[in-house]
């Protein structure tokens, strides 16, 4: 009797961690199977918001309403929120740029956004993957180059006028974030053109030529300030009007 009832009770233990042990198998496999599941959803949703964002005009929009409670019929009891993360960028490395003086270093503000995607499964937060989105491309109108103070006519001999430039499309919208490049176009006279900034926004004319070795040289005449930049791999170009410059006794 005494090794039947043992038997029993052996048994019955058996049976109970069996039946424990697939009943864990079961909610495991079930997890994994909804992570699976969500994986794919949040990269199917990551998909639909990077075509949506393609267009400018919903680019530029905040919030993204059509993706504030996004569900797809394809992944039942999944939700995805899509949320735009305000905050400039430090480019071309932000764990490099950070080590620079604030004064120097490069930000991008609207041409990429961040955002992030956070999962729900029946209204339960699973996790959030965060994506950058660069701006649509935009057709060029032109490149504007003007002078941040009234200029001297003529300009003095080692004097310097300040410019700034900026770009702007069909719709008179500004395209930032551009990394602008100088140089003095001659006309009847040429003179120095520098920047100090490293995204090139903004640079200083000087009434001096230098020619090897190093010799100064105040032309007179008149030149013209260039600024240039890439967008899309294309250079766009825009002038300043005619600066007249004083020569040299």
């Amino acid at each position: 009797m005494l090794e039947t009832v043992l038997g029993l009770f052996l048994l019955l233990g058996v049976f109970t961690f069996t039946v424990t042990m697939y009943s864990q198998s079961l909610v495991y496999l079930t997890k994994i199977e909804r992570n699976s599941l969500a994986v794919g959803f949040a990269d199917n949703l990551l998909t639909k918001v990077t075509a949506w964002a393609k267009d400018p005009r919903q680019f530029e929009a905040s919030p993204w309403a059509p993706f504030l409670r996004y569900t797809d019929p394809d992944f039942p009891g999944f939700e995805g929120r899509v949320a735009e993360m305000k905050a400039a960028h430090l480019v071309p490395c932000s764990e490099q740029e950070r080590h620079r003086d604030p004064a120097g270093q490069v930000l991008i503000s609207d041409s990429v956004k961040r955002v992030e995607i956070e999962i729900f499964w029946e209204g339960q937060s699973l996790f959030s993957v965060y994506s950058l989105l660069p701006e649509p491309r935009r057709e060029v109108d032109r490149v504007d180059v003007t002078p941040l103070t009234v200029p001297l006519t003529p300009l003095p001999i080692d004097g310097d006028l300040k410019f700034q430039a900026h770009a702007y499309d069909a719709d008179g919208d500004e395209i930032s974030d551009l990394k602008f490049f100088w140089s003095v176009e001659a006309m009847t006279g040429n003179a120095t053109v520098t920047t100090k900034q490293r995204d090139g926004r903004r640079a200083t004319l000087t009434n001096v030529y230098v020619l090897p070795p190093g010799v100064n040289v105040y032309t007179g005449g008149t030149c013209r300030v260039v600024a240039s930049a890439k967008y899309f791999g294309q250079e766009y170009m825009g002038q300043s009007g005619p600066i007249s410059l004083e020569r040299s006794p």
